[in-house]
């Protein structure tokens, strides 16, 4: 699987928030990074990272994954 990823402050809105989903949609710069998660492989990424899981790599293929959201205090 990759991960599409890049900082949120690079971003704009492209639709509100949906509290139901947990989802927002947003216009990311055509130079954003992607990460290639693998067997054995994790990543974390941080409210101040946009990210964009389920692109493609190959092959369909069945993928496990687990999401762990933790909630933050403002500094």
């Amino acid at each position: 699987e990759y991960i599409g990823y890049a900082p949120l402050d690079n971003c704009t809105n492209k639709d509100s928030y949906n509290a139901e989903k947990d989802l927002q949609i947003l216009n990311v710069p055509h130079n954003k990074s992607v990460a290639i998660i693998t067997n054995s492989v994790f990543a974390v990424f941080f409210p101040q990272d946009a990210h964009q899981p389920s692109v493609k790599h190959g092959e369909n293929s069945q993928v496990k994954k687990i999401v762990v959201k933790v909630e933050t205090a403002s500094l």
